[in-house]
Formats: structure tokens, C-alpha cells, sequence
């Protein structure tokens, strides 16, 4: 009876962690040195509002959004990272940036295809990552609203 409920609880714990949730962190790297992480359990939410990148971050309670500023003047690029899962081996190295202008992706393996939708899912950017792994794209012709970035098997949005 000790062995199958051994059994039946290594089971069941197998099961929780093949649920586990992936975790994001994303890194404000600034000018000055600094950089702030913020951990998310679902997609990190970016802005921007005038000359500020706003971070919304879920207060410690987990009941509403903080909005964080930080001037875009002041920040050299942002880091998106997703965490390991109970998957081992899952883990997004690609490295985000996005100003007002442009969205610029590094770590990526060379020739992946990256495209760039709206939400009515039309293309209005699309090209391949160079020979480095680097992809960037102007978006300054873009009206403002919320865009998908898909670049391989990681995608990601952003707010224009």
C-alpha cells in the first residue's frame, strides 16, 4: 500500500509541474547602470505615454495595476525573458528592444523570419534576422495601437 501511494504521489506531482506557468521577467536597463526586473506570471504589458515607457506591474496583492514610468530618454533597452518551466530547457534568449521609432531584436538564430501584425492580423512588418541574429524594424510610419511581434516560436506585443 506505502508504494502506490508513492507511487500515485510522485504522479501527482509529476502532473503539477508538467502545469507549471512560465514566469516573465523583463529588464529596464537604464543609462545610468541600473536595472529593474519585474517578474510577471502572464505577458508583461509595456506603454508608452508621451516620453515614458510605462510598465504595468500587478500591485503585491495582485488586485490592480501599478504604472511605473520611467522617460525613454533615460533607457537603453528593454529585456524580455521568459522563465525556465517545468519543461527544462524552454527558455526565450531573445533580447527586446522597443523606442518609439524602433523595435529591435537580438539573440535570435540567424534567418529566423520576424513579422510585425496589427490586431486586424495584418502584416505591417516582416523581414528575417541577419547573419548575427539581429532583426530591426521602423515603426514610426505605424498609426498608434497595439501590435503583435512574432519571431520564430517567441511573439510578444507592444503599444505604439
Amino acid at each position: 500500500m506505502k508504494k502506490i501511494m508513492t507511487v500515485l504521489a510522485a504522479l501527482a506531482i509529476g502532473v503539477a509541474a508538467q502545469a507549471a506557468e512560465y514566469t516573465y521577467s523583463v529588464f529596464v536597463n537604464q543609462k545610468n547602470g541600473e536595472s529593474v526586473e519585474y517578474k510577471f506570471a502572464n505577458d508583461p504589458v509595456a506603454s508608452f505615454d508621451g516620453e515614458n515607457l510605462v510598465m504595468n506591474v500587478p500591485n503585491e496583492e495582485g488586485t490592480e495595476n501599478l504604472h511605473i514610468a520611467y522617460p525613454i530618454a533615460d533607457i537603453v533597452n528593454l529585456t524580455f525573458e521568459r522563465g525556465e518551466s517545468a519543461v527544462k530547457g524552454v527558455k526565450a534568449d531573445m533580447t527586446v528592444s522597443v523606442s518609439r521609432d524602433m523595435v529591435r531584436l537580438s539573440g535570435l538564430k540567424a534567418g529566423t523570419r520576424v513579422a510585425i501584425y496589427d490586431l486586424a492580423g495584418r502584416s505591417v512588418a516582416e523581414g528575417n534576422a541577419d547573419a548575427s541574429g539581429s532583426f530591426a524594424a521602423a515603426i514610426s510610419q505605424l498609426q498608434k495601437g497595439v501590435y503583435v511581434v512574432n519571431a520564430g516560436k517567441n511573439s510578444f506585443k507592444f503599444i505604439r
